[in-house]
């Protein structure tokens, strides 16, 4: 038998004397996906699809009926049929009456229907909400669509269907658009939510309870299986244990779940197809065995078809339980499917019967494809199933219960192994973070939460209805079990190390790793062509070297001023590779949303950025510093420019707790070089004068703006000017002391637009042929003001602004600058 026979045996594809190799499904599954991933990345040729579609249609016709084979139409077809699929999902014109239409307008009486209840955030409600009724005055309009609503402060309890009433403004989803950044207006398109709107609890009315009798019967069993389980001494052991069993993720902090992703474990704390695989197939061992008792049933082999009926119940009760929320209900698909061959008896046709899931997925929701939960599912369950088919098992070493326990043991490991092999890059791509215990993690914690905290837990709410002491007592013993674990969570997490930050891999390079994987999955199966190996290497070779060049051995200067929303951040990359990072952007408070985790972060580790040479705080204002503390937690900078100026606010004391213990070193601004040569580029601080400058001094408001660092980078003709948020009492003392040095080609507008800077007088002397302005769209203080776009044009200068067009990405050697947006 040859190898190729051997593969297709031991992934269920072999047929006896037949060397057949035709699964259709899987042909389905990946044309489907193409489709779905084309129209979901370049929606709106809706009608072309429509008419290459009725094509490809004559052709298969044609085909049929001259008795001719066609292979790649029916194909072809498949991939125009996904991405119909997906572009209702994305659509390019709305209806008259669609909310879409009403956004960033002024505030609206809004009304409408509770559909999905979200997890608290940071003391925050967030609910999906299908607006019913827009009122203005005395106008009043029917509307449709949904948006998401923020509720802030105590909350009476709101289910699903009841029917609200509240004043706010409707805000548009918008990306920060930057290089490598995550597409957040498509990801909530996807859910069919397209607005946000923010009220406080006093404002909302509760105007109807208008929720079904079945989710009102559902809503008090959760509250009752949520008292139960708060009755645990232990409150991280209930955190987990409600979002085990009911979906509940509320009360797991911050702390708490970053505890669990760094140890490899995060996948735990959601509902995923590994809690419904493995209470499945322990519910359907038990009840295999239990029929299999009475004779009747086995003389008939209604054993295995009774145990996997009642599996089934008992996966949807735990689905339903736990809210059906999509990540469940695409793992609960996902596990059905599975089971059903089981039912058919189709044994071993793993792969095929993967591709039917992921068929059935996306036909019932396309989005599924682009989220993470599917990705790495499939990813973990297919190279498991290609990790373990060269696996020969001889059951003749089987010969007591130790050889029995220690395969089982062997197997776990090899499952856990493909699992953390199969998605590293897609948690390098998402997360940007690996585990280097997770392999250990995962063979300690999943048995004992999987084999033993959720089977009991589940069970005990089961009865609950019928005996509460019991179901109270069961409880009590699953949170003993969670208790054990989250102790031997904390022991692996206090070691040092135990996760690292990577970069973002591209699409290439994802590619490559997974075809070298497949070949060492399949090495003792398939011999694979010299030419296969030799290309995928020489393709990784060519990709470092080329990111080489990108980020060590390029001899220009390269600038980006990122898109941060309301706030400022510019990295500068220096010939040679060294980086320098002037300002972080970031919000009032980053619990509700750090600008330097979310966008900095991801930007500098897509460009293979994993270190900043120099860090520059212009001045200590939240939309400039904020986004900064989390760049030096993780990004281990080796210089701090800063002025030295403080300010009594939260936000600043949690900068410079980082500031002490990230171990960056921070010259004393007035000791500090004013003229530095770096790589060929000269680095220029024309203000606050060093004079000035007094020792940890508090300001506030103007005076620390007025005290920003102006810094200036030049490489031959080409110069940048950075005045961070000064204003004219500034900008007349920089055009009194150094006028010369001011010129420069590019000019980052000072205080974003702010029509107290951009004095003509500061204009005239820096001279800008282009003028880049750092604000957030639609932003509160009206910035850029339209006075000084009016001076911008005065200037003949072209001008960029990032709440517009993005990032604004710049590249010199020293004659000219090259812009490019996004």
């Amino acid at each position: 038998m040859t190898a190729q026979t051997d593969f297709r045996k031991a992934c269920g594809h072999y047929s006896g004397k037949q060397d057949v190799y035709h699964r259709p499904l899987i042909l389905v599954a990946m044309a489907l996906s193409v489709g779905i991933f084309v129209g979901g990345t370049w929606p709106g040729y809706q009608p072309q699809v429509a008419v290459a579609g009725c094509l490809t249609t004559v052709c298969i016709v044609h085909a049929w009926v001259r008795s001719r084979r066609s292979r790649m139409t029916p194909a072809f077809l498949l991939i125009l049929l996904g991405y119909s699929l997906i572009s209702p999902w994305l659509p390019v014109d709305f209806p008259a009456e669609h909310i879409s239409h009403y956004t960033d307008s002024h505030r609206w009486h809004i009304e409408g229907k509770v559909t999905e209840v979200l997890p608290v955030r940071h003391g925050r409600t967030r609910l999906i909400m299908r607006v019913t009724q827009l009122r203005d005055g005395n106008r009043t309009r029917s509307v449709t669509g949904q948006i998401r609503l923020t509720v802030s402060g105590e909350l009476p309890d709101i289910v699903q269907g009841d029917r609200l009433a509240f004043k706010s403004r409707i805000r548009s989803f918008r990306n920060f658009k930057n290089p490598g950044g995550f597409d957040y207006r498509r990801h909530m398109a996807f859910q069919q939510v397209f607005g946000s709107a923010f009220v406080v609890t006093d404002r909302l009315q509760i105007v109807a309870h208008d929720a079904t009798p079945g989710d009102s019967l559902l809503s008090k069993y959760r509250v009752q299986a949520r008292t139960v389980i708060e009755q645990l001494p232990d409150i991280h052991a209930q955190a987990i244990m409600k979002a085990l069993l009911i979906g509940d993720r509320q009360t797991v902090t911050p702390d708490l779940r970053r505890m669990f992703n760094r140890s490899g474990v995060g996948h735990l704390l959601a509902i995923s197809g590994l809690h419904i695989g493995i209470l499945g197939g322990l519910v359907f061992w038990i009840f295999h065995q239990g029929l299999n008792r009475f004779t009747f049933i086995l003389e008939r082999g209604w054993g295995r078809r009774g145990a996997t009926v009642m599996s089934m119940g008992t996966i949807l009760f735990y689905a339903i339980l736990a809210g059906l929320s999509p990540a469940t209900q695409r793992a609960l698909i996902m596990v059905l499917a599975f089971m059903t061959t089981y039912f058919v008896h189709k044994e071993g046709d793993t792969l095929n019967f993967l591709a039917l899931a992921a068929i059935l997925m996306l036909l019932w929701y396309p989005p599924a494809l682009f989220s993470i939960s599917f990705q790495l599912s499939f990813a973990a369950v297919f190279w498991i199933i290609l990790g373990l088919s060269a696996r020969k098992v001889d059951p003749a070493l089987i010969v007591n219960w130790r050889s029995l326990l220690g395969g089982r043991v062997k197997t776990f490991a090899q499952v856990t192994f493909w699992a953390t092999v199969g998605t590293l890059p897609l948690a390098m791509h998402y997360f940007q973070e690996v585990s280097l215990i997770g392999l250990l993690a995962n063979c300690l914690l999943v048995p004992l939460v999987g084999f033993f905290v959720l089977p009991v837990g589940l069970f005990s709410l089961f009865i609950l209805p019928v005996n509460e002491y019991l179901a109270g007592h069961g409880i009590q013993m699953a949170g003993w079990g969670l208790s054990q674990a989250l102790q031997v969570l904390q022991v692996i997490d206090g070691f040092n190390g135990v996760a690292v930050e990577t970069f973002v891999p591209s699409s290439l390079e994802i590619a490559c790793y997974y075809g070298l994987l497949g070949l060492v999955a399949l090495r003792q199966l398939i011999r694979p062509a010299r030419w296969v190996v030799l290309g995928l290497l020489t393709v990784l070779v060519a990709d470092g070297l080329y990111w080489g060049y990108e980020r060590f051995w390029h001899r220009d200067l390269r600038v980006t001023v990122l898109d941060v929303g309301q706030g400022s951040a510019a990295l500068a990359e220096f010939p040679g590779g060294k980086t320098m990072l002037i300002d972080g952007g970031g919000y009032t408070n980053n619990r509700f949303f750090d600008v330097g985790e979310r966008i900095v972060a991801p930007f500098l580790r897509y460009r293979k950025i994993m270190q900043i040479d120099t860090i520059v705080l212009s001045h200590p204002s939240s939309d400039h510093m904020n986004g900064l503390v989390y760049i030096l937690a993780h990004f281990s900078p080796k210089t701090l420019l800063w002025t030295g100026d403080r300010v009594p606010t939260e936000s600043f004391q949690g900068f410079f707790y980082e500031v002490v213990h990230s171990g960056v070193k921070v010259p004393a601004f007035i000791e500090m070089e004013r003229r530095m040569n770096v790589s060929g580029v000269m680095v220029e601080v024309l203000h606050p004068p060093a004079v000035s400058i007094r020792k940890n001094h508090n300001l506030s408001g103007k005076e620390y703006n007025n005290n920003s660092i102006v810094l200036k980078l030049t490489m031959g003709a080409c110069g940048i000017l950075f005045p961070g948020d000064v204003e004219t009492i500034a900008e007349e003392e920089l055009v009194e002391c150094c006028q010369a040095e001011l010129s420069s080609r590019v000019l980052v507008a000072p205080h974003h637009g702010s029509r107290t800077s951009s004095s003509m007088g500061f204009l005239k002397a820096v001279r800008p042929e282009i003028i880049i302005i750092s604000a957030g769209w639609q932003n509160r203080f009206g910035f850029p003001h339209t006075s000084v776009l009016e001076r911008y044009k005065t200037l003949a200068a072209q001008v960029y602004r990032t709440d517009c067009s993005g990032a604004v990405s710049l590249r010199t050697y020293g004659r000219k600058w090259l812009v490019k947006t996004p």
